[in-house]
């Protein structure tokens, strides 16, 4: 799940931000919103984790907002109106750290002590070492002739049946406390 929302939505959703910009004729000061608005998306969602502790169900948890991230994904992919796309960029942030905080949590709950700094290496590269990747098919695409709006909603498709795989395959995840 790291690799499909780091893969398939951050990265894909990062690198968009300029490119959205520029095809609706924006400034330099709506990409910054644009960047901001994410930004506040996940700080909210750390502070929201530190009052909300999800104990009970965080499989479950987790997966409802890996599903709602994606829904908004592929909402910001067809968005015209500016002031839409920093609302769902917000949200879209808010959801990935919803997702992302929980996952490292319970991955570190199941890890042996003495295979966290392995384990945790792995994860940080899922987490971080792929939007480079995605920068780079994003960019091989859209120099093949696609544009920016059709790889997010092709992006958000993938995305999402990876998590109707999850769902139907991951049992053992849903039932995580």
């Amino acid at each position: 799940m790291v690799v499909g929302i780091n893969l398939l939505v951050f990265g894909p959703l990062t690198i968009s931000f300029a490119l959205i910009v520029d095809e609706m004729n924006g400034s330099a000061v709506q990409l910054s919103m644009l960047e901001a608005a994410l930004a506040t998306g996940t700080l909210s969602a750390t502070i929201l984790l530190l009052f909300i502790h999800l104990r009970k169900r965080r499989g479950q948890w987790v997966l409802s907002f890996f599903f709602f991230a994606i829904t908004l994904f592929v909402a910001f992919s067809q968005t015209n109106s500016f002031s839409m796309l920093l609302i769902l960029v917000g949200l879209i942030g808010l959801f990935h750290f919803l997702i992302f905080l929980p996952i490292v949590t319970m991955i570190q709950e199941q890890t042996e002590e003495h295979k966290m700094g392995r384990v945790m290496s792995i994860v940080s590269l899922a987490a971080s070492g792929l939007e480079p990747l995605s920068y780079a098919c994003i960019s091989l695409l859209m120099t093949a002739g696609y544009s920016i709006r059709a790889l997010l909603l092709a992006s958000g498709i993938g995305c999402f049946m990876m998590a109707v795989l999850i769902l139907i395959k991951g049992k053992r995840f849903r039932n995580m406390e």
